[in-house]
């Protein structure tokens, strides 16, 4: 077999929506139908090692500067757009509907970082689990993935490079991904219990989910006789994923039970590549209902706005109400149609010497990108003047974050000279925050603060 070089194929896009419609339900936790729906994010990641590499085999015949620079183009105008746009959406509903509590700022960290890919850094500082009651409270929780993808983007495609120039000449170049893989598979199964959090949410833990894909996309091209397995690959790899959004525990996540959905997508996807030019099985015919592969289409949209919408509901109409959670699915649909149909499509098929020229799309994305941060930035410092809580008076609600307004005096004594108070405690400590503060101001001492909260895990 001949290596397919067809861009599209119309069952990945029937894997994207099962990918995305199992979050969107794990998220929900609706009628608990998906324990394990998380894992549609470790589908997201493998598919997108395949068809990122299929991009740049596409592309293996330009040097390398004109090959770099044509990638990060695409994926920049691929990804920013739209996720700038629910970014800066979702920081002025947020300061609008938003109470100002304790969380408020983690909630500000990981939304300004998002806008650069780094949130899933802050979350991993954090103490809370993706899976703690108080991550449900947070509309930019979910950007942790993209910000694995953006992070797996800037080592992948010079790795890539290395292999389609010396693939044939020098066989250790076909080594280094499989043992970078590996590397990350171990590194995903020692942190699981030594740092669960940055198992779940940094690269090293997860580069091998994405390097899969594209270890697939490098092989599959050398196995022309396993054509006739595709349609049971594909029933099989369906089967294993099932399993993965039945069964995952979240407490031995991504190992090993992200291994269960990583292979189960490997195969889905080896099963629609090898039977691409032939005749589609029931399976096949079913992920390529035009129904299902427009939600596909739509998915990257869907992902970005169905967290959000949830969260703004969460803090406003609640998600008890029979109305809401039939407005819900209405209204996350047509905001991704929209975003997909007025932001995507006509940024990343557009003309102009901006979308099509490398360093005019990246500068004009940089400064977009960083224009808004400052814009979300202001907005989060500004967010008791456009508050419509009840609680938009910060200084009542939230005084430590504040100097205090009332008149205070202060002690002038030698002996306090150079001294530091160290508090130290779990969320509790929080509550002594303000106390803290004054304490600070009036004696004239520094006081430094260590508060560990207590991680909520879900068995």
């Amino acid at each position: 077999m001949t290596r397919s070089t067809r861009a599209y194929l119309p069952a990945i896009d029937g894997m994207r929506a099962i990918a995305v419609l199992s979050v969107i339900i794990f998220h929900l936790d609706f009628l608990g139908l998906l324990p394990g729906g998380f894992t549609g994010v470790d589908l997201f990641f493998v598919i997108s090692g395949y068809v990122i590499s299929q991009s740049l085999w596409e592309r293996r015949d330009l040097p390398l500067g004109a090959y770099l620079k044509d990638f990060y183009r695409r994926r920049l105008l691929r990804i920013m757009p739209a996720l700038l746009a629910v970014l800066s959406v979702s920081f002025m509903l947020s300061a609008m509907f938003t109470p100002q509590f304790w969380l408020s700022e983690l909630i500000d960290r990981t939304g300004l970082a998002a806008f650069f890919g780094l949130s899933n850094f802050v979350l991993a500082w954090n103490t809370d689990t993706y899976f703690s009651p108080t991550a449900e409270l947070n509309p930019y929780l979910h950007t942790w993935s993209l910000g694995v993808e953006e992070q797996f983007y800037l080592i992948f495609p010079a790795l890539f490079f290395i292999w389609l120039r010396y693939r044939q000449r020098v066989a250790i170049v076909w080594a280094m991904l499989p043992l970078m893989a590996a590397a990350s598979l171990i590194v995903g199964a020692y942190q699981v219990n030594a740092a669960p959090l940055s198992a779940f949410y940094l690269l090293p833990g997860r580069f091998w989910e994405l390097a899969s894909g594209a270890l697939l996309f490098q092989l599959i091209g050398t196995a022309p006789r396993f054509n006739r397995w595709a349609p049971a690959m594909l029933a099989a790899g369906l089967g294993l994923i099932f399993v993965g959004l039945l069964l995952a525990n979240p407490g031995r996540f991504p190992f090993p039970w992200a291994l269960v959905s990583v292979a189960g997508a490997l195969l889905m996807l080896a099963g629609i590549v090898l039977q691409a030019d032939q005749p589609p099985g029931a399976l096949q015919r079913l992920l390529q209902n035009r129904v299902v592969t427009y939600l596909g289409r739509l998915s990257y949209s869907l992902y970005l706005w169905h967290w959000p919408v949830a969260v703004f509901l969460r803090w406003t109409t609640g998600l008890e109400l029979l109305a809401v959670q039939l407005l819900y699915p209405v209204l996350v649909l047509a905001l991704a149609a929209a975003s997909y149909h007025w932001i995507e499509m006509p940024i990343r098929t557009g003309r102009s010497v901006v979308q099509r020229q490398a360093w005019p799309a990246i500068a004009s994305v940089a400064g977009v990108t960083g224009l808004l941060w400052l814009g979300a930035q202001w907005v989060s410092t500004n967010a008791p003047a456009l508050s419509l809580s009840q609680t938009r008076d910060s200084y009542t609600w939230y005084a430590y974050k504040h100097y205090p307004q009332e008149d205070f005096e202060t002690l002038d004594d030698p002996r306090l000279q150079g001294r530091q108070l160290f508090v130290m405690g779990d969320s509790h400590t929080a509550a002594y925050r303000t106390l803290l503060k004054l304490i600070s101001l009036k004696l004239g001492v520094t006081v430094v603060e260590y508060e560990q909260g207590v991680a909520l895990w879900q068995a």
